[in-house]
């Protein structure tokens, strides 16, 4: 009897789900649908950036391998027309890079000289890198452009004496602008850079008046 019992139970679950299933089988399919289309959908787009990423690399590959294996021209490719206070980020990504667009469209033909106020790491990689160097542009979804910069003739410290002596040095050269690119921190009372361009007006009005 016990069997009889727990045998029409099992029938009844099994109907109950047939059942289910039958009812709810429009609702089923378009989930298991959108299922499958979000999973097309990530891995779709995990392969568009790796694509992106490849093709960016190749490109910043070509790019590095040209400038590496091609004839280095001398640092002075510019005369020197600006000088630059500060190596920091923004100036190299603005200024620079705009002096650079003037440069090659035969629009400006000048050269900037860079002296850093802290350090010496980005004036001595600037000098080793014959004053070149790789700017890459992007938005929300991926990198769109990676440009070569060449307005950089040449960099030096500022923090030691022979350092800022080369500097105030490039004032004999007729200059078109002075940069001062650094943080509120480098503007302040005593700070090396608002000496240093205070010491740069000076000299240049000496030189051409």
């Amino acid at each position: 009897m016990d069997e009889e019992i727990e045998i029409i139970n099992t029938n009844t679950r099994v109907e109950k789900l047939k059942n289910f299933l039958i009812s709810k089988r429009k609702q089923l399919i378009t989930l298991l649908i959108l299922i499958i289309l979000i999973l097309i959908t990530f891995f779709g787009y995990q392969e568009f950036k790796s694509s992106s990423k490849e093709k960016l690399a190749n490109k910043f590959n070509s790019i590095v391998t040209n400038f590496e294996t091609g004839k280095k021209e001398n640092i002075m490719r510019y005369p020197i027309k600006v000088l630059a206070i500060g190596a920091g980020g923004l100036q190299r990504a603005l200024t620079h890079e705009f002096i650079d667009y003037l440069n090659k469209n035969n629009r400006y033909h000048g050269g900037i000289y860079v002296g850093q106020p802290r350090g010496t790491d980005k004036a001595e990689a600037f000098n080793q890198q014959n004053g070149i160097y790789h700017l890459v542009d992007f938005d929300l979804n991926e990198i769109t452009e990676v440009k070569k910069v060449e307005s950089v003739v040449g960099a030096t410290t500022l923090s030691t004496e022979k350092g800022r002596e080369l500097f105030l040095k490039q004032v004999e050269n007729p200059l078109d602008l002075i940069l001062v690119g650094v943080t509120e921190a480098g503007i302040g009372k005593g700070e090396i850079a608002m000496d240093v361009l205070h010491q740069t007006l000076i000299r240049y009005y000496e030189h051409h008046g």
